[in-house]
């Protein structure tokens, strides 16, 4: 027998445009939902769906304006265990069906994987796909970039700076997006609403000045996992945190000449502008090494 929880909700967009009303109901279709119900529960469930919504329409596509958000009156999630293969979940019509066998099987903290995974199922929902025109990896990772902005990306994403291609799709798109992001802040804003009608890789140019690969050429070489010597593990450093050869050099930085000899906590002090401190630091050798 199946399970459903409802929830009606008013979306406040913006007092100016009114009030958007929002239905949601979490139907449970098979009986071996035990884990849903212990682990996250359809309360839980309905209380996730309002604040993706918010999320999403407020901060981050910022789809606050009844011209530029889709009309949408009712959402339902259906947990059950007839889904094909080993998919996770999926949206369709404003219906987002979740594994249930995903949920029973999963082995790490299953309330946080599937609240991200609502968040990037909501996302397409509610955002713009180009009347059919964008690829469905640039589709894929709009709906991972709000699931990373909104702090539920999983430790076995890749790093920023890794994948073969920009519209790879999730987590290598929501990555590379997040770099465009950090070039022209709302970057992200202003690509959804141009995909209301329509999708050209020329977007890229017309808001930041430079084709699609070439940013994507920027991005390979900018951000970049590193590895940090004597340490051996990979420094995820985002799209926040770039590094190029010109900062390395840069006044009040360490040469990158001699970086290899310094001890590791020197290397990892790039930024410090005290070069009294720094020179204090550095062993006599390399110290002469730099007067001279």
């Amino acid at each position: 027998m199946a399970m459903t929880y409802f929830l009606s909700s008013l979306l406040f967009l913006a007092i100016i445009n009114g009030i958007h009303a929002v239905n949601y109901s979490v139907t449970i279709k098979t009986a071996s939902g035990a884990r849903f119900d212990r682990d996250i529960g359809g309360q839980y469930t309905l209380q996730t769906l309002d604040s993706a919504t918010n999320f999403i329409c407020n901060d981050i596509l910022k789809i606050n304006c009844p011209i530029n958000r889709k009309d949408v009156q009712h959402i339902s999630i259906f947990v059950a265990d007839d889904m094909d293969g080993d998919d996770v979940a999926y949206q369709d019509n404003n219906e987002i069906q979740v594994n249930s066998r995903y949920i029973e099987g999963y082995s790490g903290d299953v309330k946080r994987e599937i609240t991200g995974v609502l968040y990037h199922e909501m996302t397409h929902v509610w955002q713009w796909k180009g009347n059919g025109q964008a690829t469905q990896g640039l589709v894929e990772g709009v709906a991972d970039y709000v699931r990373l902005k909104a702090g539920f990306a999983p430790s076995h994403w890749v790093m920023s700076g890794q994948g073969s291609s920009w519209d790879q799709g999730y987590d290598v798109t929501a990555r590379f997006l997040d770099y465009c992001n950090s070039l022209k802040d709302g970057f992200v804003v202003e690509l959804n609403k141009k995909m209301r009608d329509a999708y050209s890789d020329s977007y890229f140019c017309d808001m930041l000045g430079k084709s699609v690969d070439q940013l994507w050429e920027d991005y390979k070489v900018k951000v970049r996992p590193r590895v940090i010597p004597n340490h051996g593990a990979k420094v995820d450093r985002g799209a926040h945190d770039l590094e190029t050869d010109q900062d390395r050099d840069r006044p009040g930085s360490i040469p990158s000449t001699i970086e290899g000899n310094l001890p590791s906590q020197i290397t990892e002090s790039r930024n410090i502008r005290n070069w009294t401190r720094i020179m204090a630091e550095i062993p006599a050798r390399i110290k002469k090494r730099l007067i001279n």
